[in-house]
């Protein structure tokens, strides 16, 4: 309801912008709420220790870009810089958890999502944003195909075969703890 409600005042504002300035927070508001909706439905998925909040939350990941197309360093450096402490603290939890943190993965997905844009965005030359954007973009897809792999979805038999379990482990605890006495 929020997405269609958020491209409803957005094409509005497309139409009425100068005479109607008020649709331009309307927009903002229902555009943050559609984003938060969509990262609200990965809530129920596990990650792995380490991986929440993750780099490549919607609600990031739409402030960095909205940073970035509207050529704001302070809203795309601000959001960037959270997304990357993110992303990096995700890899560290990789390498204390022993697994691989896909090295060459991670220098392409940081080189194209903040190396590169920053770099042809401080030339200042005008045409050289469309290649910065699709840098960001690319590296993003990075990002958000690496959440994807992390995901670990419940589903009915996964859900059973654990609660078994706990119920199995429940129920020994106390027959070893008895003959142990």
């Amino acid at each position: 309801m929020a997405f269609s409600a958020f491209v409803s005042v957005g094409a509005l504002h497309f139409v009425y912008a100068p005479s109607a300035p008020a649709l331009g927070p309307v927009g903002i508001v229902l555009g943050t709420l559609a984003l938060i909706a969509m990262d609200r439905v990965y809530g129920v998925v596990r990650l792995p220790a380490g991986a929440r909040p993750h780099s490549s939350s919607v609600v990031l990941t739409g402030m960095f870009v909205a940073g970035v197309v509207a050529v704001s360093p302070v809203v795309a450096g601000a959001a960037g810089a959270l997304k990357l402490a993110f992303y990096l603290r995700r890899k560290v939890a990789c390498l204390h958890r022993g697994e691989s943190f896909r090295p060459v993965v991670s220098a392409l997905r940081i080189g194209l999502t903040y190396v590169l844009p920053a770099t042809l965005l401080v030339t200042g030359e005008p045409g050289l944003w469309w290649i910065a954007f699709g840098s960001v973009l690319a590296g993003e897809f990075i990002d958000r195909c690496e959440f994807y792999t992390e995901l670990s979805v419940p589903t009915p038999a996964g859900q059973m075969a654990a609660d078994l379990a706990r119920t199995r482990e429940a129920s020994t605890a106390p027959a070893a703890a008895s003959r142990a006495a």
